[in-house]
């Protein structure tokens, strides 16, 4: 597996593939290997660059401010892109949804295709009109938080850990998972505080003029549903695809399918 240093610390990525270049950009608590069956699909018309995110995988960890933490994370899809001086397809689920939505924000004109699965957006969300939503979500982040910050993060890890996955989840994960989950924790915990944070938008949804995919699991939570509606209900142009019997975690769990969706629609470019 390749890597680059970037900001001191390794960085370390999938290469797969030739052809027009695609990051792919993972959920919080996974790898850059949840896009392996995505890479070797598209092996034949995309270069595909899977970056393992700060304090994941093989890459090293973290250490800044949380308000420079998307800036940063940005930095390591700048890394793998400076051979690309034509622009790239971006993909990310859920916190890597999050980072890429800042990302094409900032720098629309760098990208030939946005795809975002369940991106964990909720300051796209009314904290009034969607209340329920919202408060799901900051529960969620707070019992994650306040586990943590009392010195046992396993109990606010299984909370969320069951709800993206479903009730029981945690307690039935392999023992590597949960090894996993734990070691990450601290990564986890920053970045509730990052997806919470309203100063993240820095441009309006209209200047992603891109072509844009959204994929959310039919069985999704509904703060991840209410944020593709509002993404979708801005943009006229994106096209929704909604995985049946999926949730949030649709990418490992209904793997073939979302991938055949985000493969018909780069194809189709």
């Amino acid at each position: 597996m390749p890597t680059k240093t970037v900001n001191g610390a390794t960085l370390n990525f999938l290469e797969a593939g030739v052809g027009e270049p695609l990051v792919l950009l993972h959920c919080s608590s996974s790898t850059a290997r949840q896009w392996r069956g995505l890479c070797e699909l598209l092996a034949d018309g995309f270069r595909t660059l899977a970056i393992d995110m700060y304090g994941y995988g093989g890459t090293g960890d973290w250490s800044g401010d949380t308000k420079t933490l998307l800036t940063d994370e940005g930095d390591l899809i700048r890394a793998v892109t400076e051979d690309c001086p034509d622009g790239f397809h971006l993909l990310g689920h859920s916190y890597g949804g999050t980072i890429c939505m800042r990302l094409a924000l900032e720098f629309p004109d760098r990208l030939k295709s946005l795809t975002l699965i369940e991106p964990t957006t909720p300051w796209l969300l009314d904290p009034a009109a969607d209340k329920a939503a919202y408060d799901e979500i900051c529960k969620t982040a707070d019992e994650f938080q306040s586990a943590f910050e009392a010195g046992d993060p396993e109990p606010g890890i299984e909370y969320y850990f069951d709800y993206w996955n479903g009730p029981g989840a945690w307690k039935t994960a392999p023992d590597e998972v949960r090894a996993y989950c734990i070691k990450t924790a601290e990564k986890t915990y920053r970045e509730f505080d990052v997806i919470l944070d309203t100063a993240h938008q820095v441009a309006p949804l209209s200047a992603l003029a891109m072509p844009l995919l959204l994929v959310r699991g039919q069985e999704t939570r509904a703060p991840a549903r209410r944020v593709t509606e509002i993404i979708h209900d801005a943009l006229p142009h994106s096209t929704l695809a909604e995985i049946p019997g999926g949730g949030h975690m649709s990418p490992i769990t209904h793997a073939d399918q979302v991938n055949e969706v985000v493969a018909g629609f780069l194809r189709g470019l």
